[in-house]
């Protein structure tokens, strides 16, 4: 079975070694105008984090400069989400309560039996199922909310209040504001989104040391590990390779079809067996045979590749201060030639080699652009389809916040 992934992890546009600033507000409810506490208040995909006091306050630091998305949350309260360009410093900002009038909302029929059904799904999708995934726990797994929709076979999760997962391999406590968690069983489409935030596990230096290990080895070879290098310019020194893939009609197997359907027209007249079975045998030996056999098991499209690799300025282009533009437009394959796949991929790829080098490939979107930034974010997230390697791997138990700063990563 193939996944394909479509992850929404809501964008930052920033740079995560330029200099930082604070900022302060003040959070009230709109109805009645009283100060809230213990809204948090974080940028998404970062540990960039803090909530608010009794009186409403708070104040948000070590921001960095350039567009992002602040969100404000608290449970029984419609979320706010901001970019910082709409955001001044110590400005009100109101939340809305949810609706809670029964008749004023549509009832939605969830699955009573949702998690029986579909939990073990969810975590292998949402959590992941690298070696190590198993000690990513979600906490509050009980307030998930599952719905099957029958007609387009697709499986909706939904919940209420923040995700709590612990991530007891990289040493992160996670909040995620989950969106929506959306898989279809025709397509095999797997799509899921929303707001993380990230903080270190208070623990004892040398775990923490360990977690700093662990999240290297985490980092070596992802998708950010790729999008960086790529906005550096350095993804070739630093291990990648990228190849040109494109498909085209499998001529090979049509051509087969079309002798093999015509032997099966004939052999269908009793009168003509016989010399169609003579014909067949003449001009066909058994290594012909079990040719036309394993071609017409193929694909009815063959993926090629360029075996000359891309350099980088056949994939991006200068922007603006903050991005560049991705402006390669077919199906980009991408091999990180340092680092092995997980060894649980086996379970996933079929085609799996205890040797292997990660191969991962990304398809863009049609008549798109996509702008990538140094923290390792691409924008709009939409435009990028993962399969292979980091489809299976860019989990939640593999994801590292956007303001992560590595080592010096050797090539």
């Amino acid at each position: 079975m193939r996944f394909i992934l479509i992850f929404l992890l809501n964008f930052i546009i920033c740079n995560i070694y330029a200099q930082t600033h604070i900022l302060n507000g003040r959070i009230l409810d709109t109805k009645t105008n009283k100060a809230l506490e213990g809204v948090a208040v974080y940028i998404s995909n970062t540990s960039i984090y803090t909530i608010t006091k009794g009186d409403g306050s708070f104040q948000l630091q070590n921001i960095p400069v350039g567009n992002m998305q602040i969100i404000f949350s608290m449970v029984g309260y419609e979320k706010l989400v901001l970019t910082t360009d709409k955001i001044k410093n110590n400005d009100q900002y109101h939340l809305t309560p949810k609706v809670n009038d029964l008749d004023a909302i549509v009832i939605q029929s969830y699955d009573k039996n949702g998690w029986e059904k579909y939990g073990k799904f969810f975590l292998d999708q949402f959590i992941g199922t690298l070696s190590y995934s198993n000690e990513c726990i979600l906490e509050n797994y009980k307030d998930l909310k599952f719905k099957y929709y029958k007609k387009t076979k697709e499986l909706s999760v939904t919940c209420e209040v923040p995700l709590i997962i612990k991530n007891y391999y990289l040493g992160y406590n996670i909040r995620y504001d989950l969106i929506e968690f959306r898989f279809n069983y025709s397509s095999k489409y797997l799509f899921f989104g929303g707001y993380p935030s990230f903080q270190n596990m208070d623990v004892k230096d040398s775990k923490y040391k360990r977690f700093l290990k662990r999240r290297q080895e985490a980092y070596i070879g992802s998708q950010m590990h790729f999008i960086r290098s790529l906005y550096s310019r350095s993804a070739i020194q630093e291990g990648f390779e990228m190849h040109h893939i494109w498909e085209e009609p499998n001529y090979e197997k049509q051509r087969i079809k079309i002798i093999l359907d015509s032997i099966s027209f004939v052999n269908e007249n009793i009168d003509s067996f016989r010399l169609i079975k003579l014909k067949f045998d003449s001009l066909y030996n058994n290594d012909s045979v079990r040719y036309f056999h394993r071609i017409i098991r193929q694909d009815d499209y063959l993926t090629l590749m360029r075996r000359i690799p891309l350099q980088i300025n056949q994939v991006i282009q200068d922007h603006d201060s903050t991005s560049k533009i991705l402006i390669y437009k077919d199906q980009l394959l991408v091999l990180y030639k340092n680092k092995k796949e997980d060894i649980n991929y086996a379970n996933y790829n079929a085609n799996y080699r205890t040797d292997s080098c990660i191969i991962s490939l990304l398809d863009y979107l049609p008549d798109t652009q996509t702008q990538i930034h140094q923290d390792g974010s691409f924008y709009p997230f939409s435009n990028i389809v993962q399969q292979k390697y980091w489809a299976w791997s860019e989990k939640i138990s593999n994801l590292l916040p956007f303001d992560y700063v590595p080592q010096n990563v050797k090539p």
